[in-house]
């Protein structure tokens, strides 16, 4: 007999999941930073091109930047991982990992 698993309801919470938000050239020249987020939150995984407008002229944008955006219950992240990546990031910590082949 198969239960589903309510993750919210579990005495346990799964462990964050680390991904890497790219960086805006205006900041720290650029620099990713690490970023941690409930896996359990996430609701969609998008592949994105990013943009921003530079500071010093908001009508000017630095170069478009190919990313992940990670939506969430609280907002989105735009994130260097792929939506496959983060999708097997996410599995294997909830303990879905895909089976090894198994030998004839």
């Amino acid at each position: 007999m198969s239960e589903s698993v309510d993750v919210t309801n579990m005495m346990w919470r799964p462990a964050l999941l680390q991904l890497t938000q790219i960086g805006n050239p205006d900041w720290d020249n650029g620099t990713p930073t690490v970023c941690f987020i409930d896996p359990s939150a996430i609701t969609k995984l998008s592949r994105v091109v990013a943009s921003f407008p530079t500071r010093a002229d908001p009508t000017k944008k630095h170069p478009d930047v190919s990313c992940t955006e990670v939506f969430y219950c609280h907002g989105a992240l735009h994130v260097i991982e792929s939506p496959e990546e983060i999708a097997m990031m996410r599995d294997k910590i909830f303990g879905h990992a895909p089976q090894k082949p198994k030998a004839v």
